[in-house]
């Protein structure tokens, strides 16, 4: 309740709030800047003026539009399509490593899009992973 409240009182401003919003704007002014290749993996920073430190824009496409563009924005969106792609919730519900990856998958997500740079991330990415085998193992049971 305390972190919202200040969206609702205009004259009060919560700092963290406030930076997460110039690094999301920031983030996408890169994107607009360099729309195909973007900055260079690790080059946002450099971008909004922090130096070389390895700070991010705490959301993963955010993050992946302003380095790598939309040739790396696009690859992204494939993977997880990839990774997802035909996944059924009968699937989930009768496969209990399927169901707990997929779970853990969700949540590393949701992690994803507020904090963390690409390398954090590393948990969504395997997690990813192993839905997309987890998925083709199972489906390949029910075939046989």
């Amino acid at each position: 309740f305390n972190r919202i409240m200040p969206l609702l009182d205009s004259l009060s401003s919560d700092n963290s709030l406030m930076e997460r919003i110039d690094y999301y704007q920031s983030a996408v002014k890169a994107f607009w800047k360099h729309p195909f290749i973007g900055l260079g993996l690790g080059g946002w920073p450099l971008f909004h003026g922090l130096g070389d430190i390895s700070y991010h824009p705490h959301n993963i496409f955010l993050e992946i539009m302003a380095e790598t563009g939309l040739i790396g924005l696009l690859g992204f969106i494939a993977f997880l399509l990839v990774c997802l792609q035909g996944l059924k919730l009968s699937h989930i519900v009768t496969s209990s490593a399927l169901g707990t990856v997929c779970f853990i998958a969700l949540f590393s997500f949701m992690n994803a899009c507020k904090t963390g740079d690409l390398h954090d991330n590393s948990v969504f990415f395997f997690a990813f992973s192993l839905v997309s085998g987890l998925k083709r193992s199972t489906l390949a049971k029910r075939e046989a």
